[in-house]
């Protein structure tokens, strides 16, 4: 069975009848709580991207007009309502878990008897900000009480499973593609899942992952064809499909096809120049290659040793290919700025191969000032 079946023509007419039946069940619900249940449950079917622009106004109309006495006395809405809200975008302040609070400043034991609303303030908590020491305690009361739910009580076991995962990592730290499989199988064991929605949900699933199949397979022919892990540099990590899941965390939604497949090589390139800075070249050799790629010059590298002519090849190719595909799509030269971040890279981890060349410990200020560059980051603008 080919990869991309699941974009035959049947697959995809009944999917845009079920993706017509979802947006007809986001405007039915009229109950804020019931619409924001909603909304999260699409965000973690993975399909939220199909109804931006609707979820959006729902989240704005929601947030500009609600009256948070409504969810006064309930745990588990207020904390869906402030979750829902900052990752959109809004301001909403920790103070509306203060009502949960006892006259001594913790938070309510009894709470601990609204499962499902401790674990809504559980993931909450983890949109916290700095200073804000309301999120850092209700992180903490919910951690501690929810494992000792787990451990010492006789709970519904969809539910406990629930809270082991959540417990494992919160929803706001994992890569949405990896969770939505999970809650996808969540699903399947409730008895209350709309069928239809749960459908909608696999196919657009199997869908993007047809997507990701065809950008990885691109990929690898790329990789294969730019031949950095030959002989030649046989030292250096083969780390494609890790590189790919990378950029599938920071971009998971189709649309973004050439973000990701970009962002995978670069990502390999910086790793077989780590390699080549960090376990192979002599410090003589990491400073020719260093000159070489501030010079950006491919017939001033006679100079350099074989396996690194051909790192070079690579990363200058590599980076012209990419400059053609930006100015055809957007008109814009990008090649400046990207020689640029490969210079700013390259002496970034020329530094560090000082410091181990020479045995010398810098301080953690000095440590840091280069360590923003060499991890990929950049400089500050």
């Amino acid at each position: 069975m080919k990869d991309d079946h699941f974009m035959d023509k049947k697959f995809t007419s009944r999917f845009e009848k079920l993706k017509d039946a979802t947006k007809h069940l986001l405007h039915e619900n009229k109950d804020i709580i019931h619409q924001l249940k909603f909304i999260d449950t699409l965000r973690q079917l993975g399909v939220a991207y199909h109804f931006e622009k609707e979820i959006k106004e729902a989240i704005g109309t929601i947030n500009s007009s609600v009256n948070i006495n409504f969810i006064k006395n309930d745990l588990f809405a207020t904390s869906l309502f402030f979750r829902l809200v900052r990752e959109y975008g809004y301001k909403v302040s920790e103070g509306v878990f203060d009502r949960f609070k006892s006259e001594n400043g913790n938070f309510q034991l009894s709470l601990c008897n609204d499962i499902e609303g401790m674990l809504s303030l559980y993931e909450a908590s983890h949109l916290v900000k700095e200073g804000e020491d309301t999120l850092e305690e209700a992180s903490v009361f919910t951690i501690k009480h929810l494992k000792t739910i787990i451990k010492e009580q006789d709970i519904d076991p969809i539910l406990k499973e629930r809270v082991q995962h959540a417990l494992e990592m919160p929803m706001h730290w994992r890569m949405p593609r990896l969770h939505t499989h999970w809650f996808i199988g969540m699903c399947e064991k409730e008895d209350k899942m709309n069928i239809n929605l749960l459908e909608f949900a696999k196919l657009d699933f199997n869908m993007v992952q047809s997507t990701y199949k065809r950008e990885l397979k691109q990929c690898s022919r790329w990789w294969a064809d730019l031949g950095l892990v030959d002989k030649d540099l046989s030292f250096s990590r083969d780390r494609l499909v890790e590189n790919y899941l990378y950029a599938m965390g920071f971009a998971s939604e189709p649309k973004f096809s050439f973000y990701r497949m970009i962002l995978t090589q670069v990502h390999c390139l910086i790793t077989t120049i780590d390699d080549i800075f960090d376990v192979y070249g002599t410090l003589d050799e990491l400073e020719l290659f260093t000159a070489a790629v501030d010079r950006w010059d491919v017939n001033d590298i006679d100079h350099l040793p074989k396996y690194m002519k051909i790192c070079f090849l690579g990363l200058f190719n590599s980076t012209n290919e990419t400059a053609y595909e930006v100015l055809k799509m957007k008109n814009v030269n990008c090649i400046p700025y990207l020689k640029k971040s490969w210079v700013e890279l390259c002496k970034a981890y020329i530094v560090e191969a000082k410091w181990a060349h020479n045995d010398y410990t810098p301080k953690i200020k000095e440590y840091l000032k280069n360590a923003w560059i060499s991890i990929g980051r950049g400089k500050e603008r």
